[in-house]
């Protein structure tokens, strides 16, 4: 929270917004920075598997208003196991289908994935890499401001365990004519500025029809197919995240509705709509696919931008890659290059053995006992910041009194355990510091504990609170840092060590 109330204080200091593009300088800033977190979050994860079940429903109905009666369903349950750069493998665990029409042959090849596996990159196309015809571009790509306006609309808070998230909503909408873009409202973690949903719309002179060639009579009649496509199709999508151990904002709930209307003649509505859940996360377990061929790593990534940009003068460019055909369900997708380097501030970290004095009479550490890991950690913090307790108290005149603990216990750490702590600052109040730990259970790769303390800064004579001191602040300040940055470098050294 410190980061995104320091990254809108001082957008409020610019005077030359752009309002064409930003509604205010808070909403610039706040792009600014998810756009740098869009890039930076495909670093967080390495590798992970989940299991996946995607549902086809499609649906008639006599009019727009009426009742929509199922006509088919079909889905597929599969096993997918995804790595960098972008490589997906797909087990398919299961199909089922049915349908309102006896005589109905259903087939449904899953020779290429129907949702996207990771981060929407630069472009959103989705449904077998199909759908739009022309890859959207995502609001956070390079170059996107030229084809977007943006808004903050709203926020609401989350409680998970653990965590409070608040969310901050934002519109978008095309303020020029484009290619493929999209119109809906995204929303941001106001701490890590993740995206944690994007609905939109997709919307566009090729959405549904892409010039066969680069001359302008190609480009004509592209758009007047879409012209005549957007009279009677709709295409609309729905990308939800969940955040998988208060780290990660992973895909959780993928939804993409076409529907048809014909309203001439036969009057008919056909909603068909595909939905992609994810569930049983394993991330960052180094478990890589393992392929049968060699795919392909010469794909480039292509400046979305620069590429409409081109489209729009009229000029001839290349296309944007695409997926490649390769064998059943091995997937190579375009590569995803991160612009955005790590944040040089990293928590402190230390290791400790769960001791004799640490456990209860079942050999499980018993939850007061995190109080003395959290001790040691501080302690360390404060000694490695030049700032030791043995010292700190007289250099500023002050006392440093605990007013606040709480925690949060995940998993159970026995006797002669080893566990990592890591230790850092997510808030510098006027006179108070709030203090994150997180525990690592080192022999089974999952967080046993997560907890903070608020430390306040008093007057040593009648113990009244003051201002943090600006030099303690600065000596801290290196050990200040996300929960979401502190543990990627907390299980990243887990994997360094392997």
């Amino acid at each position: 929270m410190t980061h995104t109330l320091m990254a809108l204080g001082l957008a409020l200091l610019v005077q030359s917004t752009d309002t064409t593009t930003f509604a205010d300088a808070a909403t610039e800033a706040l792009i600014v920075q998810a756009r740098h977190r869009h890039a930076y979050q495909d670093s967080l994860v390495r590798d992970y598997s989940a299991t996946v079940r995607t549902r086809i429903d499609v649906g008639f109905g006599r009019s727009r208003f009426a009742r929509v009666s199922p006509i088919l369903a079909h889905e597929t349950a599969a096993r997918i196991s995804w790595s960098l750069p972008n490589d997906l493998k797909v087990d398919v665990l299961g199909q089922r289908a049915a349908s309102a029409l006896p005589s109905a042959d259903i087939e449904a090849e899953f020779d290429r994935p129907w949702f996207i596996p990771r981060s929407l990159g630069d472009s959103i196309r989705m449904v077998d890499d199909e759908l739009p015809t022309t890859a959207a571009l995502h609001p956070l790509a390079p170059g996107a401001e030229a084809f977007y306006r943006y808004g903050i609309t709203d926020s609401l808070t989350i409680t998970v365990p653990g965590r409070t998230v608040r969310a901050v909503g934002v519109r978008v909408e095309p303020k020029v004519l484009g290619p493929s873009l999209i119109a809906g409202n995204m929303w941001f973690d106001a701490d890590t500025y993740e995206v944690v949903r994007l609905t939109f719309v997709f919307v566009g002179q090729y959405t549904w029809v892409s010039p066969d060639g680069s001359s302008a009579e190609d480009s004509a009649d592209a758009r007047r197919g879409n012209i005549w496509a957007q009279r009677i199709a709709k295409l609309e999508a729905d990308l939800e995240y969940a955040l998988y151990d208060r780290v990660y904002w992973m895909p959780y709930r993928q939804l993409l509705q076409v529907t048809v209307e014909i309203p001439w003649f036969l009057n008919v509505k056909v909603p068909i709509r595909f939905m992609t859940t994810f569930g049983e996360y394993d991330v960052n377990r180094s478990v890589l696919p393992k392929f049968a061929v060699a795919l392909d790593s010469t794909l480039e990534q292509t400046d979305l931008g620069e590429h409409w940009r081109r489209r729009r003068s009229g000029l001839r460019c290349p296309e944007v890659a695409t997926l490649p055909s390769f064998p059943h369900l091995l997937f190579r997708m375009p590569p995803q290059v991160s612009t955005f380097s790590r944040m040089s501030h990293k928590p402190f970290i230390i290791d400790e053995y769960v001791r004799w004095s640490d456990v209860d009479q079942a050999g499980i550490i018993f939850y007061g006992a995190y109080v003395r890991f959290f001790e040691i950690a501080e302690t360390e913090l404060f000694r490695a910041a030049g700032v030791p307790h043995g010292e700190v108290f007289d250099r500023f005149d002050m006392w440093l009194p605990r007013v606040h603990l709480e925690c949060d216990f995940m998993f159970p750490a026995r006797l002669d355990d080893r566990l990592r702590v890591a230790a850092y600052i997510t808030r510098f109040g006027n006179s108070s510091i709030r203090l994150n730990f997180d525990v690592l259970h080192l022999k089974s790769g999952k967080l046993a504990a997560a907890g903070h303390e608020v430390l306040v800064v008093t007057d040593r004579t009648d113990m009244k609170s003051r201002p943090v001191p600006d030099e303690l602040r600065e000596c801290l300040e290196a050990f200040s840092t996300s929960e979401a940055e502190a543990r990627s470098h907390l299980f990243e050294s887990v994997r360094t060590e392997a």
